[in-house]
């Protein structure tokens, strides 16, 4: 069988996973020891494709389109990650999967898609789908796709497992109603800060009348009682203009106090080659990993935003946040830790949420000494100077 011409199977998934890598469903993974490896690979440069360049694949080459995230109990889920289509009648300068670019261009059909997907999950090889798209004709037409996907996996193969539904936007209030409860979670888009900055790089886009409104749909449905299992996401690319870490980190406050938005993902800008910007510098991988930081410390560790150590708007790239805010406080350090608060003790360097807890627990039975605190996992040489 002539594999090219019949589109198979194996050719789809190979492009249609590999045009859904640029959406975050979770936080890229990040060790210092290996920063040059994830820095290169972040920086893939997928480059034009021709259909002869699909030939050969097996189906070990697409696994490479399953991610771990976790969800909001604690479950770690292997997400098959996929597009419906990847053709786009929007030319954001950024994606590599604009209009004008000169790409493979290719589509599932929803049957075609949920019965793949019902492969895989018969192979254990996935837990959970991560469904986004392309926008061809038209917006609404595109979710009512995706949406019938995801309708096929639960009412016709009764899939009871984890859903993440991109929300499109410009679609109907009512597609996304029906995407909150056929999802665990949903997830729109906002890519920048201010409406200003995502005219320059997604002139097609409209930051108030498609992003906003859907996002302020969301809560509405969930003020009046329809819930989302996983809440809703949203998706910044950060180094792309000249947007600061303060403009991506006051735009994520505001989606969570106001919104109710679950977390926010920082996508690193990467080149891509036929595009406008494929000649910018790619967003280095310890801005992102800082911009992480920076979240988690307000989501997770009890900072305010006004605490964020800011320089000239941006976050320091030579120590992290948390670090930087210790050595401002000087009059707060060094603390005791066997009679320092929960809260106190999250905002030493080198003492995290899971060993802040170990130590209390530990405590409680007898006092704390070097090699109790190893054990506990107490980054001690970061946290000496603070206890």
């Amino acid at each position: 069988m002539d594999l090219i011409k019949q589109e198979s199977t194996e050719f789809k998934i190979s492009v249609l996973g590999e045009s859904a890598k640029y959406d975050k469903s979770a936080k890229t993974s990040f060790r210092p020891g290996i920063f040059r490896e994830a820095e290169a690979e972040y920086a893939l440069d997928f480059g034009v494709r021709n259909k002869d360049s699909y030939k050969n694949i097996r189906e070990s080459d697409f696994l490479s389109n399953i991610y771990k995230t976790v969800t909001s109990s604690g479950k770690c889920v292997s997400l098959f990650k996929v597009l419906q289509t990847n053709k786009c009648e929007r030319n954001c300068l950024y994606c590599v999967n604009r209009k004008s670019r000169n790409t493979v261009r290719t589509s599932f059909k929803s049957d075609e898609l949920a019965r793949i997907f019902m492969n895989f999950y018969g192979k254990r090889y996935v837990s959970g789908i991560f469904l986004s798209s392309g926008i061809y004709e038209s917006p609404v037409k595109t979710m009512d796709e995706m949406i019938k996907t995801i309708l096929i996996l639960r009412n016709t193969y009764k899939f009871k497992g984890y859903v993440h539904l991109k929300i499109l936007p410009g679609v109907e209030d009512a597609q996304i109603e029906e995407a909150i409860k056929i999802a665990d979670r949903v997830s729109i888009n906002l890519e920048s800060p201010e409406e200003n900055l995502l005219k320059r790089i997604a002139p097609e886009k409209r930051f108030k009348e498609e992003i906003f409104r859907a996002i302020n749909s969301i809560k509405n449905f969930d003020d009046k009682g329809l819930k989302i299992k996983s809440g809703f996401t949203t998706q910044f690319i950060s180094g792309v203009l000249e947007e600061t870490d303060f403009d991506l980190l006051k735009r994520t406050v505001m989606l969570y106090d106001e919104f109710k938005l679950r977390r926010a993902y920082f996508s690193g800008f990467s080149p891509v080659t036929y595009t406008p910007f494929e000649n910018k510098a790619a967003c280095p991988l310890m801005r992102e990993h800082r911009l992480y930081q920076a979240d988690f410390l307000m989501r997770l560790y009890g900072f305010k935003f006004a605490e964020l150590p800011f320089d000239n708007g941006n976050l320091s790239l030579e120590k992290d946040p948390k670090e930087i805010w210790a050595e401002q406080h000087p009059e707060l350090f060094p603390l005791e830790l066997n009679n320092a608060s929960y809260d106190e003790l999250v905002r030493i360097p080198g003492i995290g949420i899971k060993s802040a807890r170990r130590i209390i627990e530990a405590r409680r039975q007898s006092s704390l000494n070097e090699e109790k605190l190893k054990n506990m996992r107490v980054m001690l040489k970061r946290a000496h100077k603070y206890v």
